[in-house]
């Protein structure tokens, strides 16, 4: 940067201190700082596609200012770029995509406490902006898009729930869950309805399940499953059923982690068991493929340690299959399925030797056609486990919040990522 007079002639005594604005607002600008004889260099980068600029503004007179020519930031081809920020650092919280492309951030951890306070995220500004507030602090709860375009919320230490409107911008109350539950799933089913299962209650472990119907705004008791868990994981199968696999029983240490994995039947209303995975796995993560099988990958195992292994169940025949393993172990990670049908792998975390906690900012992609898993063209900003990842329309990718472990401590994250 170089200050000018009128008459575009370096001002070599000007060593005013200047600090920066974009029309870019997922602009990433240098802070203030001084020039030193009319000049110096600066990094600054734009990352929202179209004519930007930037302006610097003299931070003692406002009128001592500049601005740069139009600067045409083009698309990437692939990769991880920063975006707006949240109002408020989270982790363990919800992220939805809503019908019009915006995405709503619920609740979590900002630290020991949880919250309230929800987000939403507008894809074309690159912006977050408060919604309106729940009535109960809420984290590893659910938050259920239903087919009227409304997000149900559950659970999350509350046998409450409540219903957010994405017209209003308002979250009320429904019907309540007949018993507290956090670390729970929900699932929308075929029909419409919503399958709740497992989680932690006021008494440990749960096995129960209930459904929760839109139009009546209840929630009943169905069926329990023949294992009580946490921390599982729950997906919806091409044929309407459900696949319930993993996370932790009732037993203590090794024992209490989980390979079983059962199937739920809406028209019945029962859990059957299936086969089970080959690795015992809490925190872990499944995601539904194209052809209908599902993928399974990292959590913790068998020996309490962070796993780097994936499976895939297949339902025509019940069982699961050990696939290629992931190029990090993880847990608390992410794994979305994009429109290309291949998978994407974000963050989580993983012990070290000294059994302290670090975070990762790698991402890697499991190609369904191979079996196997390759690191993407470059990792995140900012590592973080605990983080949300949702598909948008556009098919990128909205990485959001999360906790960053570094051997020297934990750091909650507001900043937010785009897979591209």
């Amino acid at each position: 940067m170089v200050a000018l007079d009128a008459a575009n002639n370096q001002v070599s005594s000007y060593s005013g201190t200047v600090q920066f604005t974009s029309t870019d607002p997922q602009a990433v600008l240098a802070g203030t700082s001084m020039l030193i004889s009319g000049t110096k260099g600066f990094s600054e980068k734009l990352t929202t596609i179209g004519s930007q600029t930037i302006t610097a503004t003299d931070t003692v007179k406002s009128t001592v200012t500049g601005i740069s020519n139009s600067i045409q930031v083009s698309t990437p081809a692939s990769g991880i770029v920063p975006t707006g920020s949240m109002a408020t650092p989270r982790y363990f919280h919800t992220a939805t995509l809503l019908n019009n492309g915006t995405v709503l951030v619920t609740g979590g951890l900002g630290g020991t406490n949880g919250l309230t306070s929800a987000e939403v995220f507008d894809p074309v500004s690159g912006t977050f902006s408060a919604a309106g507030s729940m009535a109960v602090a809420r984290s590893s709860h659910t938050a259920t898009l239903l087919n009227n375009g409304q997000v149900l919320v559950t659970g999350g230490g509350s046998a409450t729930a409540e219903l957010f409107d994405p017209a209003s911008g308002h979250f009320t109350a429904t019907g309540s869950m007949a018993i507290l539950r956090s670390g729970q799933t929900a699932t929308l089913l075929s029909d419409g309805r919503v399958l709740v299962t497992g989680g932690n209650t006021t008494r440990g472990e749960t096995a129960t399940a209930e459904l929760y119907n839109p139009t009546s705004g209840t929630f009943t008791s169905t069926g329990s499953m023949e294992t009580v868990r946490w921390g599982h994981t729950a997906t919806l199968l091409s044929d309407g059923r459900v696949l319930v696999a993993g996370g932790i029983g009732s037993g203590t240490g090794n024992a209490g982690y989980l390979a079983s994995a059962e199937i739920f039947d809406p028209v019945s209303g029962a859990f059957t068991v299936t086969g089970s995975m080959k690795t015992k796995r809490w925190w872990h993560e499944t995601t539904l493929l194209g052809d209908g099988r599902v993928l399974v990958s990292g959590g913790v195992d068998l020996f309490r340690t962070v796993t780097s292994e994936a499976e895939l169940f297949d339902p025509a025949s019940g069982t699961f299959t050990p696939t290629g393993s992931m190029t990090n172990m993880r847990r608390i990670h992410t794994s979305t399925l994009l429109n290309n049908g291949k998978i994407l792998v974000t963050g989580g975390e993983y012990f070290v030797m000294t059994q302290a906690l670090l975070s990762l900012a790698t991402a890697e992609i499991f190609d369904p056609a191979s079996g196997g898993f390759a690191s993407t063209t470059g990792n995140m900003e900012t590592a973080r486990s605990g983080h949300t990842a949702t598909l948008l329309n556009d098919g990128s990718v909205l990485v959001t919040g999360g906790i960053d472990f570094t051997a020297q401590g934990g750091g909650v994250l507001a900043s937010a990522e785009l897979f591209k």
